[in-house]
């Protein structure tokens, strides 16, 4: 995989030939960001239930928002990122989209 210069984190890396060079150099705003190892290739759509947020298991947040903007030039939209500990102790990346309140999980922590 090969950073690409873009705010929207799904469009931020793409592939690359084996034999091709790929790029690792990250700006400086995002070379100490909270990320997590994997990025799932579509969020996931969690639930808000009673006890709170829902996805393969209750999420508390344990740090956020961090707010990053879609494409706003086009449609615009924006996100509110946070660090989460699922009830089995599994941290994951989890943001509100902002226009309709809806969640999703986006990607997990090492």
């Amino acid at each position: 995989m090969s950073y690409c210069d873009h705010h929207v984190p799904e469009s931020m890396a793409e592939a690359v030939a084996v034999n091709e060079a790929c790029n690792q150099a990250l700006p400086s705003e995002l070379a100490t960001a909270l990320r997590p190892v994997w990025l799932f290739a579509q969020p996931y759509k969690a639930e808000k239930r009673e006890r709170g947020l829902y996805w393969r298991g209750y999420f508390e947040l344990l740090l956020g928002p961090e707010r990053i903007h879609d494409d706003w030039w086009q449609f615009p939209r924006a996100r509110d990122y946070y660090l989460a500990r699922r009830d089995d102790a599994a941290r994951f990346w989890v943001f509100q989209d902002v226009s309709d309140g809806a969640w999703y999980v986006h990607g997990e922590f090492a």
